[in-house]
């Protein structure tokens, strides 16, 4: 990849990360709702799917994956044990970090830069809720 190129896709990726980090990190609105309502009006032929896991629950963990081969320039993942952002760099591939979930985090993310055929996922107490396939550099986000 051109230098020119390469170091465009990291400055997108970090401009991306950042914002998503301070978005995590604003206070709600007075009068803003916590969660959006929802509303059925079909009935369901099969089984429910199950809702993911509350982020809240005791003892919940979150497992950030970064699957291809080769070495990421970066990985960034957020929230980290610490309830904060964490950035490793020149990380060998495929990478699983997992975490203690702290407080109620309101955004979950992994973005990784970097390496061949490059894919993620997020993974909240054993289960899948975000997923990205290989391809490239990959990016993804969860919003409980």
């Amino acid at each position: 990849m051109h230098p020119v190129r390469l170091a465009a896709a990291v400055l997108a990726t970090v401009l991306v990360a950042s914002a998503a980090a301070c978005v995590n990190r604003l206070p709600p609105t007075a009068g803003s709702p916590t969660a959006p309502p929802t509303t059925s009006t079909a009935a369901s032929a099969g089984p429910a799917t199950p809702s993911p896991p509350s982020a809240t629950e005791a003892d919940a963990s979150v497992t950030y994956e970064a699957t291809g081969s080769g070495t990421a320039i970066t990985v960034d993942y957020s929230p980290d044990a610490d309830g904060a952002s964490d950035r490793i760099e020149s990380v060998p591939l495929p990478f699983t970090k997992e975490v203690p979930v702290v407080g109620s985090p309101t955004l979950f993310e992994i973005v990784i830069v970097g390496g061949d055929n490059v894919g993620c996922r997020i993974v909240l107490d054993g289960q899948v809720v975000a997923q990205e396939p290989a391809g490239g550099s990959a990016h993804c986000i969860y919003q409980p």
